[in-house]
């Protein structure tokens, strides 16, 4: 069994723990019919638990400006995801990028809400990686 720092895992558990805070504020937008900040936030709830999960596999702190590619490099070598979810994760990159010039008009309720659920789905398989391969020993 591993020994990880107390800093270590407390990064992790904090990444984990954005992660689900910005699903939620990224649900409080779809609500309020703020689609470019809904998909901006899932992006960024996505890259927490990218996040999370590499520092717990890596089992080495990642600086905050961490390219997002490094995290998505990290799930491809490893194969942790599948094709699907890989190219779900970079069109959430790119929507949240290029929203203004993606969408002429706003897309519709129904859309975001299905979109929303895959991206639930995708985090929930991301967390269930992360939540099968975490140790909590720590150094003393």
């Amino acid at each position: 069994m591993q020994k990880r720092s107390y800093e270590l895992i407390s990064y992790c558990l904090y990444s984990h723990e954005m992660s689900h805070k910005r699903m939620e504020l990224s649900r409080l937008f779809l609500h309020q019919g703020k689609y470019m900040l809904c998909i901006s936030s899932a992006y960024l709830a996505i890259a927490s638990m990218l996040k999370a999960c590499h520092m717990n596999d890596s089992n080495v702190l990642l600086p905050i400006d961490f390219p997002f590619e490094g995290l998505l490099n990290c799930v491809g070598v490893k194969h942790l995801l599948d094709m699907d979810q890989e190219l779900l994760i970079y069109s959430i990159e790119y929507l949240s990028i290029h929203y203004d010039s993606i969408f002429t008009s706003q897309p519709s309720e129904q859309h975001m809400l299905n979109l929303m659920t895959k991206i639930d789905i995708l985090i929930s398989s991301i967390e269930s990686i992360y939540q099968d391969q975490f140790i909590y020993r720590v150094e003393v």
